[in-house]
């Protein structure tokens, strides 16, 4: 009998330890549970509101400015603060802008890094204004004149008249494809000196310095025109030369055609 007395106690005995263990589990888990609460609650009311702004890039619009169209109050919950929306309103409201970055950096601060427009090329309407397109391709600005190291493109079929400000640039499929090797072409070889780039059906002319006209009619041969066009206008063209460029399938060679024999 003392045996199965002692059997039983030790039974018992590690029930009573089974339930201490639970209890105390379930004591962690709701302790747990109230700490991460607590934190989640001080988190979105006293810890991370924006108590610093800092901007970055290069821009002509002022901190408030950015701040206000953003969407975005010092004192705001940092942790809330929709920084895709703030990125989409400031782009939508300011059409000089071309790319915009709304970080945040915790625990207190929102960093805008904007960047205004510069401009790449431009396109004439029917008026005989240029609707300035930035680097990222945005329609930014309907000015007078062709401003300096830009290059007026013209497009055959395509009438520029109804562009927008503010929208991006954009070209039927055949035709941009064409046009992102000319730009690819034109940036890997660092010219700057191109003043028009005309993409018709069959051919494409560039033109550096409104004077001298490269004429293109396989795509694929641009950068190695515009190398080679680079160099002659450089090192063999007059100063004041005027004429275009060819290049011959049958001689695989490229030559400068003064404007007086042709």
């Amino acid at each position: 009998m003392n045996r199965r007395r002692k059997i039983h106690m030790l039974n018992q005995k590690k029930k009573r330890m089974k339930f201490k263990k639970k209890r105390y589990m379930i004591y962690y888990i709701l302790f747990s549970i109230i700490l991460i609460t607590t934190f989640l609650i001080l988190s979105f009311t006293v810890f991370f509101n924006i108590e610093d702004v800092e901007i970055k890039g290069e821009t002509i619009h002022k901190r408030d400015e950015l701040l206000k169209i953003g969407g975005i109050k010092q004192g705001d919950n940092l942790i809330l603060t929709n920084t895709k929306k703030a990125e989409k309103e400031i782009l939508k409201n300011f059409n000089d802008i071309d790319c915009v970055t709304v970080s945040k950096n915790f625990p207190e601060t929102i960093t805008i890094d904007c960047y205004d427009c510069v401009v790449d090329f431009c396109c004439e309407n029917n008026d005989e204004k240029f609707f300035l397109v930035s680097k990222n391709n945005k329609i930014f600005r309907l000015d007078d004149e062709i401003p300096k190291d830009a290059f007026v493109l013209v497009v055959e079929g395509i009438n520029f008249n109804d562009l927008e400000i503010g929208k991006t640039f954009e070209l039927p499929e055949e035709e941009e494809k064409k046009f992102k090797i000319i730009k690819d072409a034109i940036d890997s070889e660092n010219i700057d000196n191109i003043t028009k780039v005309e993409i018709n059906k069959d051919k494409i002319y560039i033109t550096f310095e409104d004077r001298i006209t490269l004429e293109i009619e396989e795509i694929e041969k641009t950068n190695y025109l515009l190398s080679v066009s680079k160099n002659i206008i450089e090192k063999i063209a007059g100063k004041y030369e005027k004429g275009k460029i060819v290049y011959l399938k049958s001689k695989k060679s490229i030559h400068l055609i003064p404007i007086k024999n042709y």
